[in-house]
């Protein structure tokens, strides 16, 4: 072979190495790079199974503070409901005791008064007398 040619085939054989070398480096980057990528899957999908567990707990406490406030809100109507029930048996009774004297204005005070007292009233309801109802409600 010519000196020349043998230049030309270490050139060649020196070209077809870097070009391998080159095509093995690319091969490698892209493995380390689909491996990062599946590492960055993996810890996509492990703060979305987070947020999705973290989303469903929340939904349970908000349901649970809904629950509380509904109970809560349920018992004060009905305590409420009660209290206007009774203001209306201690309307219903003091006309008994007082006939036509027992006033409009009065009944509706009595409507308007607080559970303290709508209970001293009936606590004392057979020895009141109308003047002593006109003075508690002022």
């Amino acid at each position: 072979m010519r000196p020349y040619g043998k230049i030309l085939l270490a050139g060649l054989k020196f070209y077809v190495f870097h070009q391998t070398q080159k095509c093995i480096h690319r091969t490698i980057q892209k493995r380390v790079g689909f491996r990062e990528d599946i590492e960055e899957f993996k810890e996509i999908e492990e703060m979305e199974k987070i947020a999705k567990e973290e989303s469903v707990e929340r939904g349970k406490l908000i349901m649970s503070i809904a629950e509380k406030l509904r109970e809560e809100g349920m018992e004060k109507g009905i305590e409420k409901g009660k209290l206007e029930e009774r203001k209306e048996f201690t309307i219903k009774l003091l006309s008994k005791k007082f006939g036509i004297k027992l006033t409009e204005e009065l009944k509706e005070k009595i409507r308007n008064t607080d559970e303290k007292t709508i209970n001293y009233i009936g606590d004392n309801l057979l020895e009141i007398t109308l003047d002593e109802l006109k003075e508690i409600l002022k």
